[in-house]
């Protein structure tokens, strides 16, 4: 019954990201709007209070425009947009593309790293590197191998598809087949049922039994009725930047973790090769337990990275989300940000960005308070005509957005370190 598959839920169209409903109106709209009301406020009590004390009209109203021309809404009306639409340029221009919001606002508050393996931390493009076929695996089999391996788009499967053609066997996708989420294909014909996938799922009688074995247990297995017929070893390789990403990540304070479907062994020897400590590297995991892994270490600080469909849930239920997967859409729907680039470098840069941002913002609203409540005193205590106000207020709007400009443009520091260790 398809409506009982996990794919279901894994397909089915995403909700809105938890936290992201908060963070699609960012503060500063709430504070601009509360803002408007503080400065027609400030103006009344200038204009009430030298009218009570002078009862000249003239002088009360002159105070009343002048608290009304001199108070600055740039730090969040100007020059925080604007900051945000310079990271989100400069991450355009490192191969990142932010679609949700909320996400810079968020991406601030990440203390946790997590990363799928296949296709994320490594390159996703794998290769056969010893098969081993047991007894009853011939062309009839290896016809239905090359249907399952058609059907799918896993690495795994590419890399078992492209030893098949080179071996002369083709096969078209069967309707018939589908996908289990985390372990593989299946397909049932003339009341047997084939499945390539994970050695447990598909023959847990065989890595029950794999220290008998002569040769070893390939982490691919094809079988009927869960006999195996053929096993694959394949391999990988990290992406080129990889292991010193990982250490960059480390130097920002930020914790790496490795979560993946795959063989725990292969797992672990994915982290000590990527510099990521063995006890972070937790593998055999199907997507509802990495779902229930992230569900149990997300503080409101995790960012989940994953490119596969057993990723496609737990990517959407962590505080952040992205993915390298720009060619399958149910991934992209799903994350916050999706990158381009064969390495990994855009997303410190996407945290990086995001905590200098929210500097810059904090930075601003502070210059933006004592301005204001300055340039209001003054224009209390009757020290500022309106000219002079309509001349101060450009000038700490300029200043704010100057400042901005100077800390997020593509000139400034945070994209030239990042680019000259990405190189």
């Amino acid at each position: 019954d398809f409506s009982r598959s996990p794919l279901v839920d894994l397909l089915r169209t995403p909700e809105k990201r938890a936290g992201d409903e908060a963070m699609s109106l960012p503060f500063w709209d709430t504070l601009a709007r509360r803002y408007v009301a503080a400065v027609l406020v400030a103006a009344a009590v200038g204009f009430l209070g030298w009218l009570y004390a002078t009862h000249d009209l003239g002088r009360s109203l002159e105070i009343a425009t002048a608290v009304l021309i001199v108070t600055c809404p740039c730090a969040f009306g100007i020059a925080t947009p604007l900051g945000y639409d310079l990271v989100q340029s400069g991450l355009r221009r490192a191969g990142l593309f932010v679609r949700s919001s909320g996400f810079l606002d968020r991406a601030a508050l990440v203390k946790t790293v997590v990363f799928d393996k296949t296709g994320t931390l490594t390159t996703g493009t794998l290769t056969v590197a010893s098969t081993h076929a047991f007894d009853g695996y011939d062309d009839a089999g290896r016809l239905i191998l090359a249907q399952l391996a058609a059907q799918s788009s896993h690495p795994k499967a590419v890399a078992i598809r492209e030893l098949l053609a080179k071996e002369g066997s083709f096969g078209a996708a069967s309707s018939d087949a589908h996908e289990v989420a985390g372990r593989g294909m299946e397909r049932v014909l003339a009341g047997r049922t084939y499945r390539m996938g994970a050695a447990a799922w598909a023959a847990p009688t065989l890595v029950r039994a794999q220290s008998s074995l002569t040769e070893p247990l390939g982490d691919v297995v094809f079988s009927v009725d869960e006999r195996p017929l053929v096993s694959f070893v394949t391999e990988e390789a990290l992406r080129k930047d990889a292991k010193s990403e990982v250490q960059e990540l480390e130097r920002d304070g930020l914790s790496v973790y490795l979560l993946s479907g795959d063989d725990p062994a292969r797992v672990a020897q994915t982290a000590r090769v990527a510099g990521i400590p063995e006890e972070r590297a937790f593998g055999g995991r199907t997507a509802e337990g990495k779902a229930g892994w992230v569900a149990a270490h997300d503080r409101k600080d995790l960012l989940m990275v994953g490119d596969g469909i057993n990723d496609a849930l737990v990517v959407a239920q962590a505080f952040c989300g992205g993915t390298p997967a720009v060619d399958r859409p149910f991934m992209a729907a799903r994350s916050d940000f999706y990158f381009t680039t064969p390495g990994l470098m855009p997303i410190r840069l996407a945290l990086r960005a995001a905590r200098v941002l929210a500097s810059v913002r904090r930075r601003n609203l502070a210059i933006a308070l004592a301005y204001n409540l300055l340039s209001v005193s003054l224009a209390y205590a009757g020290l500022l005509s309106p000219l002079a106000c309509a001349v101060l207020m450009p000038v700490s709007s300029l200043t704010a957005i100057l400042s901005t400009t100077l800390s997020l443009s593509s000139k400034s520091s945070l994209w030239k370190s990042s680019s000259s260790k990405s190189s």
